[in-house]
């Protein structure tokens, strides 16, 4: 479905350039080619190639969403390998991952630190789909009864355009940060926590 979105180029380059121990492979996105390539990996959506799989062909089908966000496939039993953010997948691609910054390093003393200090607002949370069906919005709006709740984005009040500076927002003045999936699905976990929960 195009490499866009991936920021890789057609060819041997990325397999080279990330030192992959096998780097004789090849992306292509030509649909010509398709009955004689290895392996078709079909993200996001599937799209028929418009030729029978072969026995030797792997079809991979890859969906970074949860499955209220995603295509009903009709094709199941077309598809050899899965790669998703779940961990039975047999490619676990998950949105990000936990990584020490010094493999050496895997626990630091406990800093006494004041996280609150200073800062005068209670909650953030920032948000573009008001229409998620795990009930998100109304936990939020409870919890406001309760808690000063600052939301930005189309379902609140307030606006910060997507930038480091909303980070510097959430750093300075609040104490707590919501961070609610769109979908309470097994192993779901996406950048509102890898990125926007750990960024500070």
């Amino acid at each position: 479905n195009g490499l866009s979105s991936w920021m890789v180029d057609d060819g041997q380059r990325v397999f080279i350039s990330k030192q992959c121990p096998v780097n004789r492979c090849t992306i292509t996105t030509k649909k010509s080619e398709a009955p004689d390539v290895d392996a078709i990996l079909f993200r996001d959506h599937f799209s028929h190639p418009g030729h029978r799989k072969t026995g030797k062909q792997v079809w991979i089908l890859y969906f970074l969403e949860s499955p209220y966000h995603t295509e009903l496939i009709t094709y199941n039993d077309v598809f050899n390998w899965t790669a998703t953010y779940r961990h039975d997948s047999d490619i676990v691609t998950p949105y990000e991952r936990w990584a020490y910054y010094d493999p050496s390093v895997t626990q630091v003393e406990r800093l006494e630190r004041n996280y609150a200090f200073n800062k005068t607002k209670k909650v953030a949370w920032f948000v573009s789909n008001c229409g998620a069906k795990n009930g998100r919005l109304q936990y939020a709006r409870e919890l406001a009864k309760y808690i000063s709740v600052d939301v930005y984005g189309v379902c609140g009040q307030f606006r910060c355009p997507r930038s480091d500076k909303c980070f510097q927002l959430l750093d300075q003045d609040y104490k707590f940060y919501l961070a609610f999936e769109n979908s309470n699905c097994l192993d779901y976990v996406t950048e509102k926590f890898f990125v926007n929960g750990l960024h500070f």
